[in-house]
């Protein structure tokens, strides 16, 4: 599995958007205060602390848990390394990078509790290689594969969606049972996988802290 091609704007106008919400912050948490969202959420937010999908500490701390948990078991069953997990979506950032959400050159498609997806990657040693064998063994891809953005400049990742969580793991899917229902009125959960065990990430995207990684 090598990295898609993406044409260079799409890239480019990604970085745009966010160039353009560091440059007009005032504003942009204006917007933000107009669509509902609270000081408290959009101060963890800016901070870095925490997405905006989540209704307060609580309920982040209780992922943030389950997720290092959820390490520890796909650990122990695929003998993956260094399980890890990065948070991606516009609820990070608050809107959406996607090039073609929006107006081309900056953000306004602004995230949204009612419907934005909650979206998970999951990182690891040894991720690569399973995929690859699960592809052969179902005789077919577990998901979309599409190009990841890493920098400005530079090769582009890969990540896989999830399709199947119960393809994967009786495990996993049991972890995405839960949550999905926990999110399901909030646009629901997305599960990728990365296929670098050490990606770089861009800046609208965070590593989640759990108890058994050190992002």
């Amino acid at each position: 599995m090598e990295p898609a091609q993406q044409p260079i704007y799409n890239r480019t106008l990604m970085y745009k958007r966010w160039d353009w919400a560091r440059g007009h912050e005032w504003d942009y948490i204006t917007t933000l205060r107009v669509r509902g969202f609270s000081d408290d959420n959009i101060q963890a937010m800016v901070s870095g602390v925490r997405p905006l999908c989540f209704t307060g500490p609580e309920e982040h701390a209780e992922w943030c848990k389950s997720l290092g948990e959820l390490a520890k078991e796909l650990e122990k069953e695929f003998s993956w390394k260094n399980v890890r997990f990065v948070h991606t979506g516009s609820s990070v950032v608050g809107f959406s990078t996607n090039p073609f959400k929006g107006v081309a050159d900056r953000p306004t498609k602004i995230t949204t509790t009612d419907s934005s997806d909650v979206d998970l990657v999951i990182v690891g040693e040894g991720v690569k290689e399973f995929l690859e064998q699960k592809t052969k063994q179902l005789g077919k891809e577990i998901g979309h594969s599409f190009p990841s953005t890493r920098q400005k400049t530079g090769e582009l990742g890969l990540r896989i969606g999830c399709r199947r969580p119960e393809d994967i793991s009786d495990k996993l899917k049991n972890w995405y049972d839960i949550w999905a229902t926990k999110f399901e009125k909030r646009g629901g959960l997305q599960i990728t996988f990365d296929t670098d065990p050490n990606p770089h990430i861009p800046p609208w995207e965070s590593w989640i802290h759990t108890p058994s990684c050190n992002h």
